[in-house]
């Protein structure tokens, strides 16, 4: 099964650093954080792992009384 483009950014927004076995610097460090991940580490994980993408703007569209954080990621691209 292949995943689309989105499904794929979501993915690694989703995916806590150093928990994937081949790629240790795949994800970004946002469990049990207070705050949301930097522009710059969204960026840092597009341009290592999803070259042909490029970030449009990043918004917070919800945060939920546990923390979580909902976004709303707009790119350009392949």
């Amino acid at each position: 099964m292949f995943e689309n483009q989105a499904q794929c950014i979501t993915r690694c927004l989703k995916t806590q650093e150093g928990s994937h076995v081949l790629y240790r610097g795949f994800g970004l460090n946002t469990v049990d954080e207070t705050n949301p991940p930097l522009r710059r580490d969204i960026l840092i994980q597009l341009s290592t792992y999803y070259p042909d993408v490029t970030l449009s703007n990043i918004t917070i569209t919800r945060t939920d009384i546990n923390g979580n954080f909902e976004y709303l990621v707009e790119t350009k691209g392949n």
